[in-house]
């Protein structure tokens, strides 16, 4: 059998015996896709009946991208040059750097690279910048095919507190199993004792394993143990295992205009002239 086979392979016109080896997949071994002058030679070649296999690895991974873009649930916070309308995605390059956020934009660019604690919170009131930390931090992992999922604190305790239709047994395994876990805006409210032992255990896992967990959060320390109780905040400021870091914005907020700006008080009596 293989004698014939051999002959019937020698007795092929030879522009139609090899196909290129730039047409195979390295990955899956099959025949790349776009390619007229390989399809030719099948076409040609009176031996092969049937489909021939085909590689569908840069389908797969497009697809797989769409689906990580797509669970990640990242916010477009950059506002594009075309209008208010126009949002762009937020990257390390286009984080403007200010005198407030010099210690924030250093740790997430190393947190990025590998070289910051796995847990990192920036600190700061609203509107200096963090959920664009937070995303550009997001797509720089998406961009390296790891798994990151984004949720707003206050969505994501909507979502876990029970309800009389609901399975009480909150599902909390998308907030486990990314890669990264980035949670905005974390101490805003005053949760429920069941609600605070949901966030607890999705950080603890965290915390204990070693995973990556980024935070940001207007609150103070007091204010996160008020709201979320000790034994979360103990994790969060954890200042002895390496395994949490913190940096503080202290730039006013860039939404606000000129009518938030402190107005200097009048004392005069001349009512007349105001």
């Amino acid at each position: 059998m293989l004698a014939k086979f051999q002959k019937s392979i020698n007795d092929l016109d030879e522009a139609v015996r090899f196909l290129p080896d730039d047409s195979i997949c390295s990955e899956c071994d099959r025949i790349l896709p776009g390619r007229p002058d390989v399809d030719w030679i099948i076409e040609n070649r009176p031996d092969i009946r049937g489909p021939v296999p085909r590689c569908f690895c840069a389908r797969n991974k497009v697809v797989a991208a769409k689906r990580l873009h797509e669970f990640a649930n990242l916010p477009r916070s950059v506002r594009g040059p075309h209008g208010p309308n126009d949002w762009v995605a937020a990257s390390l390059d286009n984080i403007i750097d200010t005198a407030g956020n010099v210690d924030a934009t250093h740790l997430i660019k190393s947190y990025v690279v590998g070289n910051a604690p796995p847990i990192v919170m920036l600190i700061g009131p609203p509107g200096t910048g963090k959920t664009h930390m937070l995303e550009a931090v997001g797509r720089a992992f998406l961009a390296e095919a790891k798994s990151v999922r984004y949720v707003l604190v206050a969505s994501m305790l909507d979502s876990l507190r029970p309800s009389s239709t609901d399975d009480p047994q909150a599902n909390i395994g998308e907030y486990l199993l990314p890669h990264l876990l980035i949670l905005d805006d974390l101490g805003i409210e005053k949760a429920s004792e069941w609600v605070i032992e949901k966030l607890m255990a999705i950080i603890d896992e965290r915390y204990r394993n070693n995973r990556r967990l980024l935070i940001a959060t207007n609150a103070t320390q007091i204010e996160l143990i008020h709201r979320l109780g000790p034994r979360l905040a103990d994790r969060l400021y954890d200042e002895n295992s390496g395994k949490v870091a913190r940096a503080t914005i202290t730039d006013p907020s860039a939404r606000q205009g000129a009518m938030f700006a402190p107005v200097e008080e009048d004392n005069s009596d001349d009512y007349e002239t105001h």
